[in-house]
């Protein structure tokens, strides 16, 4: 049972306000992306450490927000996917930073200097696996860079989804529960054992 209110209508909005706030989270990570000034000297070998430590703590602290308000989303379902839109979105956004921000700082890092679109699309191309080859690491700092995007791709899709997915699951049990509760629906073998035991305490 999905909390969405009665009535077609109702729906169909809800569901389009869910994918709209889900498009709009997009744009409004990737706008960031494309704003953050970075420089030729900007960052050097400590500073993109710090960068890299700094950038995935925001995730997972995003992250822990996030699975906290799917649980109390009064739609858990429809919140779940505005979340894993935005979180898909930054995780992507803060590797394509990395990689433009290493590409300004050595040319050669890779196969052919990167844009922020570029740094975008091998990013994307890296998470999916498609590996076109026309982007490659040369440099052993690009390659552990994409080492631990692939790490994390696999802790992303793995973990991330499972996390969000049971989490979703677990407040969509509880709002029905507590819905059945309300209404007067089914009810439990403890109510049914309750009332049993006050007939034979009035039988008496």
């Amino acid at each position: 049972m999905i909390l969405i209110p009665a009535g077609r209508s109702a729906r169909v909005w809800l569901v389009l306000r869910g994918v709209g706030l889900s498009l709009l989270s997009i744009f409004v990570v990737l706008c960031v992306y494309f704003w953050i000034p970075i420089g030729g000297n900007a960052l050097g070998g400590v500073g993109k450490l710090v960068g890299s430590a700094v950038g995935l703590g925001l995730f997972f602290w995003v992250f822990s927000l996030q699975i906290l308000r799917i649980g109390r989303a009064a739609n858990p379902v429809l919140h779940a996917l505005e979340v894993l839109t935005t979180l898909l979105a930054f995780f992507v956004s803060i590797f394509a930073l990395f990689y433009y921000s290493l590409s300004i700082h050595d040319a050669s890092a890779f196969s052919v200097p990167l844009t922020r679109t570029g740094s975008l699309y091998f990013t994307i191309t890296v998470l999916s696996t498609v590996g076109f080859g026309d982007i490659t690491p040369v440099t052993d700092t690009a390659r552990v860079y994409v080492m631990v995007q692939m790490a994390l791709d696999l802790v992303f899709i793995a973990s991330v989804v499972k996390v969000i997915t049971t989490t979703t699951g677990r407040a969509v049990h509880e709002r029905t529960v507590g819905a059945l509760s309300s209404d007067g629906s089914p009810r439990t073998a403890r109510q049914s054992g309750d009332s049993a035991s006050g007939g034979e305490d009035s039988d008496r």
